[in-house]
C-alpha cells in the first residue's frame, strides 16, 4: 500500500472539505521511505498504469496506487479529476483556455466528457459577470 490516510472519520471530514491544521497533509511511500506531502504543495497527479506520479513545485514522486484510489482519498473540495489520467489541485489552476488547464509550468487537457462539470466546479460562483 503506497498511499494512506488515517481513520475514516478524518477521511469523511476531508471529503466534505473540512481541512484544518491536523488534516493538511498525507503520507506516501516513495523510494523506500515514507514522505509527508501537504495538500497545498500538490499541483496534480498523473496516472501511469498501477502507479501515480505526484507533482509538486519542488519534486515529483512515483507512488504505487491507482488514480481511482487516490481520487477517493483526496479531499474533493480541493482536488478534481479532469481526465481519466489526471487529478488537479483546484487552487493551483492559473488559467483555463478551451479545454486546457494551466497549472504550474504544465498544460493539462480536460477530457471532453468532463469539460462542463470541471469548468463549472472550478469557476463555481466566482465568475465576475457584467
Amino acid at each position: 500500500m503506497g498511499f494512506t490516510i488515517a481513520g475514516t472519520g478524518e477521511l469523511k471530514k476531508m471529503r466534505s472539505g473540512q481541512l484544518d491544521k491536523t488534516n493538511d497533509h498525507f503520507f506516501i511511500k516513495c523510494d523506500n521511505q515514507i514522505e509527508k506531502v501537504f495538500y497545498n504543495d500538490l499541483l496534480y497527479a498523473e496516472a501511469m498504469l498501477n502507479y501515480v506520479m505526484l507533482y509538486t513545485n519542488s519534486k515529483k514522486m512515483m507512488v504505487y496506487v491507482t488514480i481511482k484510489s487516490l481520487e477517493e482519498q483526496l479531499p474533493a473540495s480541493v482536488f478534481l479529476k479532469v481526465h481519466k489520467s489526471f487529478i488537479v489541485n483546484i487552487n493551483k489552476i492559473k488559467s483555463i483556455e478551451g479545454n486546457i488547464l494551466d497549472i504550474g509550468n504544465e498544460k493539462i487537457t480536460i477530457s471532453q466528457s468532463l469539460q462542463q462539470k470541471v469548468i463549472s466546479e472550478i469557476v463555481k460562483d466566482k465568475m465576475i459577470k457584467r
